[in-house]
């Protein structure tokens, strides 16, 4: 069955496909040829994947890869890989070892794919896996399922201190409706978690920094300020000032980007331009 899904894959499109262990020299070949660095031209060929054994892809000659993570491929805990694959960063770098954070951006009426321990809500379809993987072998490690019950978990970010944000793109919560489902969740959704390396964790909003359709987050190293985006039509800029740097779950103050006298950024700015900006304290985020 899960041939028949692979080959279907190629026929169809890129979902269920979760990464590709493809050897990092590729961008900066690339990027050589394009200065005129090497002016030779760059032939691409297909190229079997050494999982799957389908040419899945088109490299350059002697380059070689490996997928992984394929929708319903068990992890080592046993969890089938779940789907809707999306953000993920290298969290944890050591030698000879990586350690890769994925979410999996699933909504609507659902149940978790981990174990209860690492659930937020009974009902909530979300969450993300973590991934080992060997530089030395280039063979994938020990996987497991490291937080579930969230929803839509799509973007997020590392931090400099070896964890992993990942952020709900909704704000919807119990008997909600969603397109005309009403939702069953019991939680509100709408938060960031922080995810570690490794080890159990029972998942905890990080509410102060704050409830809305998240996207992404970049942190400062120097100063441990958190900068979040917003996913929605009208949306916010904003920075969280935590208590503590680096202790998250501690608390802090969130803040959204003004510009005195601009109403809608959309229509008044221009690239290059330079702006007079305020940050404002966000009451209740």
């Amino acid at each position: 069955m899960l041939t028949t899904n692979r080959r279907a894959f190629l026929a169809k499109s890129a979902a269920g496909l979760s990464s590709l262990a493809v050897a990092g020299a590729f961008q900066g070949f690339l990027g050589r040829a394009a200065s005129g660095a090497h002016r030779r031209t760059i032939t691409l060929q297909p190229t079997i994947d050494e999982t799957t054994g389908l040419p899945l892809l088109k490299l350059p000659e002697g380059f070689r890869y490996l997928s992984h993570g394929w929708t319903g491929d068990a992890l080592s805990d046993g969890t089938p890989t779940p789907g809707v694959h999306d953000g993920m960063a290298v969290i944890r770098s050591e030698p000879g070892r990586l350690m890769l954070c994925r979410n999996h951006e699933l909504s609507g009426n659902g149940a978790p794919f981990a174990e209860s321990s690492r659930c937020f809500d009974p009902k909530g379809p979300g969450g993300c896996v973590n991934l080992e993987f060997d530089t030395q072998s280039g063979r994938w490690g020990p996987s497991f399922a490291s937080i579930s019950g969230t929803v839509k978990n799509c973007a997020g970010g590392p931090t400099p201190w070896g964890t992993w944000l990942t952020c709900e793109e909704t704000v919807f919560g119990p008997n909600d409706d969603d397109d005309g489902e009403r939702l069953e969740y019991e939680q509100e959704h709408g938060w960031i978690f922080e995810v570690p390396a490794q080890g159990a964790t029972t998942p905890q909003p990080l509410k102060d920094m704050g409830r809305f359709v998240h996207e992404a987050v970049a942190i400062d190293p120097r100063t441990g300020v958190v900068f979040e985006t917003e996913d929605a039509k009208t949306a916010g800029f904003y920075r969280f000032v935590p208590h503590e740097p680096g202790q998250l779950s501690r608390g802090g103050r969130l803040q959204m980007l003004r510009v005195p006298g601009v109403t809608d950024l959309r229509r008044s700015a221009e690239v290059g331009q330079t702006l007079e900006v305020r940050w404002v304290d966000i009451d209740e985020p």
